[in-house]
């Protein structure tokens, strides 16, 4: 078999792959008649041989005058400069790029799954913190009294009858939540860690976090 390369603006376009040989009438059948002196002249069937393809075989003139006959690393990609076929230049990957690319994108995804326990926002984060405070400090009180924890106080009702309540609830959601929070810290440490001494871009992005199950 041929090879062709269809060129279109100096680029392979389409690798086209053409029979090497063609069958070919050599003589034409003749019919059976008489010749000049009157003799009967049996039939002669037609003869063919083989020779080799041409494009034109294939392809109208104006088609065929944009391919190139080519051996078989050439591919689509590869450019033509009217004498020589030469493959893509390839980029170098700049691999720190792609690490740090993919390490911003761990840090992203362990905020969202942060945000599967809590509720976002820095004002909301600071009237946790307080709230825990004041829980701590209520659970040391001998007679803990709303007007003195107003955080606890506005969760009564909600998260316990009286500031004792609230205060346990409080801590106990802490405590559970300090435990998910160290989980999901580990897993985006861990991933940044695999990313980090990843030797190529494939491996970089080939990690993926196992972020806690929320179940």
């Amino acid at each position: 078999m041929s090879r062709y390369a269809q060129i279109r603006d100096g680029v392979v376009a389409e690798i086209i792959t053409l029979p090497t040989t063609i069958t070919v009438m050599v003589t034409p059948a003749v019919p059976a008649g008489v010749d000049e002196q009157g003799e009967a002249v049996p039939e002669q069937p037609a003869t063919y041989g083989e020779r080799a393809t041409t494009l034109a075989d294939f392809y109208h003139p104006d088609v065929a005058v944009g391919m190139k006959p080519c051996g078989p690393a050439v591919e689509p990609g590869w450019t033509w400069n009217g004498t020589r076929f030469s493959a893509p230049v390839v980029a170098p990957v700049d691999l720190q790029a792609v690490k740090s690319s993919l390490k911003a994108q761990i840090d992203a995804q362990a905020e969202v799954q942060r945000l599967r326990y809590i509720t976002p926002g820095s004002g909301q984060a600071m009237t946790y913190a307080r709230k825990v405070e004041q829980a701590k400090a209520a659970q040391a009180d001998a007679d803990p009294q709303p007007g003195d924890f107003p955080l606890l106080a506005a969760s009564l009702g909600i998260d316990g009858g009286d500031v004792e309540a609230v205060a346990a609830t409080v801590l106990a959601m802490d405590a559970a939540w300090a435990q998910i929070g160290a989980a999901i810290e580990a897993v985006r440490l861990n991933a940044k860690r695999a990313i980090d001494e990843a030797e190529t871009a494939e491996a970089a992005q080939e990690v993926e976090p196992a972020w806690p199950d929320p179940a």
